[in-house]
């Protein structure tokens, strides 16, 4: 299989895009995992792919499939950086949490109290004045997705440019998609209520988010391989690939992580996200969430020395209370609630120009399993499943 190479300079963020690859890189992890990686990365037929699983006792598997880099042959390593997409959703809304109990505002306060309800996209919700900081955070507030259109324009993405790299024509006019609705009246998954969120968190602590995230979720769990590629200068990520007729586009330079911003900016390693995962679900034992076995109001146990639970069992609950989103998914804050294998799985996944991510905790076993790829339709809920079944799960 071939590669398009594609030069093109610029290109507006595509969020949420739900042949033979070289042969796969021996990494770390347990024999099993890796042999069920190897063939359900070689089913999918995708660049490069890592998945971890993280056990509650402390103790962890990791493996790598694939190439992070299709021109140069460059096997992809556990310890690779790639697009974290709308998991980016889950850190902010740990990260206002986190605020909120600094007293910075509270998730009931209106938006439109710290950015104006004229602010941008905040203005194109119904009733602007009225949406709150927690409805943004459960896309209950109404603002539309104004990249709703893009989900299914690969053929566009490849046709508005010309050899030059130059755009042909304007973009379209992005507008949300389905009936709006008041505040609180409903709730659809919108990128752009949690870009709002972001400028809210931003005026309220008069900090830049890349700042707020490192104090407040970063640095308490050592995390030095997660960045806010919005506005901090990144090391080298892992290409990322789209497949269009037969070949897989180098479509890296697309990948505009400003745009996105805190819908879905960040860029991470697999440990890292799994860090993440545990520092916020702790080190729950099997069946039950890990809040129920901490004194009400204080934070659940760790996972291990050094290490501390993001929040209190009381904004554990709100961050897994859980409410029907149109489509029938559910959603708390920043969060879905879905199953994976026959097994209820809380977390997030992510997508965004070449890149896919999933990081989910299964509160019945405390596992959290997490998946990068290169490539922005993996199926990496399958391959997770494929991951959980090969180690018994």
């Amino acid at each position: 299989m071939g590669i398009r190479r594609i030069n093109w300079l610029y290109f507006a963020l595509l969020l949420a895009l739900t042949g033979a690859v070289p042969a796969p890189a021996q990494q770390p992890g347990g024999r099993s995992l890796k042999q069920a990686l190897d063939a359900a990365c070689a089913d999918a037929g995708i660049p490069g792919c890592v998945v971890l699983l993280d056990y509650p006792d402390g103790s962890r598997e990791a493996a790598a499939w694939g190439v992070s880099d299709l021109e140069r042959g460059t096997p992809m390593e556990t310890g690779d950086l790639l697009r974290a997409g709308s998991i980016t959703k889950t850190y902010m809304a740990v990260l206002a949490l986190r605020l909120e109990q600094e007293g910075y505002f509270s998730l009931d306060d209106r938006a439109a109290d710290y950015v104006g309800p004229d602010s941008s996209y905040l203005e194109l919700a119904l009733e602007p004045e009225a949406v709150t900081i927690r409805q943004l955070l459960g896309h209950q507030s109404g603002v539309p997705d104004t990249l709703a259109q893009l989900r299914d324009a690969v053929p566009w993405l490849l046709d508005i440019f010309d050899g030059d790299g130059q755009i042909r024509s304007s973009l379209p006019q992005l507008a949300g998609d389905g009936e709006p609705f008041a505040p609180g009246e409903g709730c659809r998954y919108t990128n752009t209520g949690f870009i709002v969120a972001g400028n809210v968190m931003q005026a309220a602590a008069g900090r830049e988010l890349a700042v707020l995230l490192y104090h407040n979720v970063l640095a308490p769990l050592g995390l030095e391989d997660t960045y806010y590629a919005a506005t901090e200068k990144t090391p080298p990520q892992a290409r990322g690939y789209i497949l269009t007729e037969g070949e897989f586009a180098d479509v890296t330079l697309f990948d505009r992580a400003e745009l996105a911003g805190a819908a879905g900016a960040m860029l991470v390693n697999a440990d890292d996200l799994a860090d993440f995962g545990r520092g916020l679900f702790g080190a729950a034992a099997a069946g039950g969430h890990p809040a129920t076995t901490a004194e009400e109001g204080q934070a659940p146990t760790g996972l291990a020395d050094g290490w501390s639970a993001l929040l209190t069992r009381q904004q554990l609950d709100e961050l897994t209370s859980f409410h029907e989103m149109e489509g029938g998914s559910e959603y708390g804050l920043g969060l879905f609630r879905t199953t994976i294998g026959g097994r209820e799985a809380w977390g997030h996944s992510g997508a965004t120009v070449g890149y896919r991510a999933e990081m989910w905790y299964f509160p019945d076993t405390g596992v959290i399993a997490v998946a990068l790829a290169n490539a922005g339709r993996a199926p990496l809920k399958r391959i997770i499943e494929a991951a959980l079944n090969s180690e018994g799960f």
